[in-house]
């Protein structure tokens, strides 16, 4: 059969149901049919229906430039605008006489009455800061205005009021009439209050030349405090002490009679190197000071922030509600250092000069430290020929603003002998037997020209030791050699000279033992003299070395070869001459791989030697495992740890060694394990990091105590007219049962509670979610006392965990509850 109007079937011969009636919110796209259900489409965006089951939905109000959105568009409920006039030089929108309430105001928005205050929202409330309440709903015949005025007329006669929250049109009468009082309130924060409406009373929006917006109204402005001192930036050397660098002052300035003072703060630290953490300042007295030795050469910026005690701070360029007037300034420290590294340097002299002339260059200060116009002194050896011998250069600089100049000393060493740098590495290799060589020096046909070659040489062989030496570009650049995994290497030395004409021949060879110095090499490398020696007639001489088989990387700064000839017996007359190398002559890094490695190629196919730094620095005594201490409750279950020394190596140098805890810290069972992490920097700026776990545990001692649930459950009822909302309170708790006692309880001897509230039954408790209930959850407040003392505020915070013992979810519906979390106990 055909179903009648308002019902539809969709099954020819099923039951007729009554069609869909559209909302609130919805328009009627179509009618149903007998077959058919009735078609709704949401109100689109700047419309709204507040009826139901209307076919169009309304066009939302507009507000216009001189009103207010009081009440926002909803898809049941149209925008609502309010009226308002601002007032300017005593003049409205409309040309029309006003005045202003608050004094020294310009301009303040004011409600079209000229009642004092302005209708701000509708149904909704800013977050607010509640003065007071007041509840009116015990006026008789009240109207909706007369809530309003009665609120209105208590909100300007109150101190602090700026606005007020009015339950006026609320259909429930319990909170009928309902004011709140408001200090301050937050737009960008809502609620919604249905039944409600918001007041904000008038204010000056702009003050007159010379004050400030403070509440409502307008204040003559307050003065900034103003510096004492001018200088923007100070010099400073590194210092190996922590310590005060400089004091900063600053005087508060005030038109009226009080008395101010000013305490200082650090805003902010930037640092161009090293740790910004170590700077601090006193905030009574000004006085800048590091935490720990200061290390540079860099610069800091310190933003520092000297504020008066005024409670609140209304001027031209602040506007603070907590707390003083400030100013704020940079003060740029120059940490003052020589950039370059101050080591031992070896210079080689030829056996035709007695003394070899240097020209010594002077170390540079970074240049931050020379546009503030200091210049470098030297001191100690003030000559710039040198015998052979050892000689100290010390460099200072003219004095600073702060603390000390920066010191940089070193000895001169001059030997008789050869130098070479090496400028570029030469590589060939054999893939097809598993080797390849990376040449630092060479003499011979197949790489003639790619690296430097051995130079020649004057020398007295029978009356002087010779020397030869192999350094890089400069003399902070080292030879770094990366070694791939599962390749072994050595470092060979093979270097012959002879005078002009002259043959080697190995069988006319007086044998001396060769010596090797790499300097910077923390892998030292241990050598094996494999044919060193002279010619019996003097005409030739070879230095012949090689290393042990190494597969960890290596890095040396300089190769510094000596053969020692002065204690020879075979010494039969002076020769001093020319020698030339004869090839092949090589200073080489010789690699192996096995053919059987698929990645040969590639590890062997280009070169691993290169002439820069490559390695970061290491730790020497890292701990590899936790260190463990155990803690007691004698001493708060704090405890003293402490562990072997943890030593920063490098190749060329270490900068900068950083810890965030030192052996023999103390440390607490709260929080551990504590991560403790050492921080490496190189001159180079490679980092590397010890990092380790301090454990502090304790021996358990567990204080037992057990109650039983209450067979009744005391019920607590709390309303919340406000949202409205409420909520009910179980005590789940007997604490007059005898159980719930342990008299002989000493916290001292003990590390734990174990405190377990069970059914005194087998019967389980039962929670059961009733409609309206949005959520539930446990709660525990448990406090014990003597009859001598009672509970105190906390002392300390601990963990606890509580478990729920047998827990069924029996409801079907997906609800979030978590039978285990953590929460913090209070020690009282």
């Amino acid at each position: 059969q055909q179903c009648s109007s308002g019902k539809y079937n969709l099954i020819p011969g099923g039951i007729c149901v009554l069609a869909t009636q559209c909302s609130a919110g919805y328009r009627q796209q179509a009618a149903s049919t007998p077959i058919s259900d009735t078609t709704c489409r949401e109100c689109g965006s700047n419309s709204y229906q507040s009826e139901p089951n209307q076919e169009q939905c309304l066009e939302a109000t507009t507000c216009s430039s001189t009103q207010w959105i009081t009440r926002e568009l909803t898809t049941t409920s149209d925008r609502q605008c309010t009226s308002v006039n601002e007032c300017t030089a005593g003049a409205d929108q409309a040309e029309n006489a006003c005045t202003c309430l608050a004094d020294s105001c310009s301009t303040c928005l004011q409600d079209v009455d000229g009642l004092g205050r302005l209708l701000f929202q509708i149904d909704q409330t800013p977050e607010i800061e509640q003065l007071g309440s007041l509840v009116m709903s015990n006026l008789t015949e009240a109207t909706d205005d007369s809530y309003v005025d009665e609120c209105f007329s208590r909100c300007s006669k109150t101190r602090g009021c700026v606005g007020f929250f009015v339950y006026d049109k609320t259909s429930i009468a319990e909170i009928r009439g309902d004011c709140y009082l408001a200090s301050s309130y937050n737009t960008n924060r809502v609620v919604n209050r249905v039944g409600g409406s918001f007041y904000q009373l008038e204010s000056c929006q702009t003050c007159e030349p010379g004050f400030v917006e403070d509440g409502l109204g307008c204040k003559a402005i307050d003065q900034l405090p103003i510096w004492s001192w001018s200088v923007s930036t100070l010099s400073v050397a590194e210092q190996p002490q922590a310590g005060l660098i400089t004091t900063i002052e600053a005087e508060p300035q005030t038109l009226k009679q009080e008395a101010l003072s000013v305490a200082y703060t650090l805003v902010d630290v930037r640092r161009s190197d090293g740790d910004a953490t170590i700077f601090s300042i006193d905030s009574s007295t000004g006085d800048v000071a590091t935490s720990t030795p200061l290390t540079g050469p860099g610069e800091v910026l310190l933003t520092v922030r000297a504020t008066d005690n005024r409670t609140k701070c209304r001027t031209a360029e602040l506007s603070v509600d907590n707390g003083g007037c400030y100013i704020e300034t940079v003060l740029r420290l120059v940490i003052v250092g020589f950039l370059q590294t101050c080591s031992p340097t070896v210079y080689y002299l030829p056996a035709s000069q007695d003394s070899v002339t240097l020209n010594l260059a002077t170390p540079e200060l970074p240049t931050s430290a020379t546009d503030l116009g200091i210049s470098i002194l030297r001191f100690g050896s003030d000559t710039s020929t040198f015998p052979v011998g050892k000689f100290n250069i010390t460099f200072t600089s003219t004095e600073l603003n702060v603390g000390s100049s920066p010191v940089c000393r070193y000895d001169i060493e001059v030997l008789r002998g050869v130098t070479a740098r090496a400028n570029a590495i030469g590589h060939d290799g054999f893939l097809d037997v598993g080797v390849s060589h990376d040449y630092i020096v060479e003499k011979q046909a197949r790489l003639r020209g790619q690296v430097v070659a051995p130079v020649f040489a004057t020398a007295d062989l029978l009356a002087e030791d010779f020397a030869y030496g192999t350094r890089g570009p400069d003399d902070a650049t080292p030879f770094s050699i990366m070694m791939p995994r599962d390749i072994t290497a050595k470092l060979v030395v093979n270097l012959v000279w002879c005078q002009a004409g002259e043959i080697f021949l190995d069988e006319n060879i007086t044998s001396y033992t060769a010596s090797v110095t790499l300097s910077g090499n923390e892998g030292h490398l241990i050598f094996k003299d494999t044919g060193s020696g002279v010619t019996r007639d003097g005409t030739c001489m070879r230095i012949a070395t090689e290393s042990q088989h190494f597969s960890e990387s290596q890095s040396f700064t300089t190769i510094d070869l000596l053969l020692p000839l002065k204690s020879s017996s075979t010494r039969q007359r002076r020769s001093t001459a020319t020698f030339f190398p004869v090839e092949p002559s090589v200073i080489m890094v010789v690699y192996n791989g096995s053919l059987d490695d698929p990645k040969l190629s590639d590890k062997l196919g280009e070169s691993n030697l290169q002439l820069a730094d490559t390695l970061p620095p290491r730790f020497v005594g890292c701990p590899l495992d936790a260190v463990t201490a155990i803690a007691s409750a004698d001493n708060g279950f704090i405890t003293t740890v402490e562990w072997g020394a943890i030593q920063a190596l490098d190749n060329v140098g270490i900068r900068d060694v950083m810890a965030s805890r030192s052996s023999g810290d103390e440390f607490s069972v709260a929080g551990s394990p504590h991560l403790v992490t050492y921080t490496a920097i190189d001159e180079a700026g490679l980092r590397a990091t010890c990092t380790f776990d301090v454990v502090v545990d304790f021996t358990p001692s567990v204080y037992m105590v057990e109650s039983p649930l209450s067979d009744t459950f005391e019920r607590e009822e709390v309303i919340k007219p406000l949202v409205p909302s409420g909520f009910e309170r179980y005590s789940l708790l007997d604490t007059q049962i005898a159980a719930f006692e342990f008299a002989d309880f000493d916290p001292t001897n003990y590390t734990g509670l174990d405190f377990s509230l069970a059914s005194i039954s087998t019967d389980p408790v039962e929670l059961r979610v009733l409609p309206g209930v949005r959520s539930f959850q446990f709660g525990f407040d448990l406090k014990w006392n003597t009859e001598q003392r009672l509970p105190q505020d906390s002392t300390s915070l601990i963990d606890v965990t509580l478990r729920l013992s047998d827990y069924v979810l029996t409801d079907d519906e997906d609800i979030d509850c978590t039978p285990l979390s953590s929460e913090h106990a209070i020690i009282e």
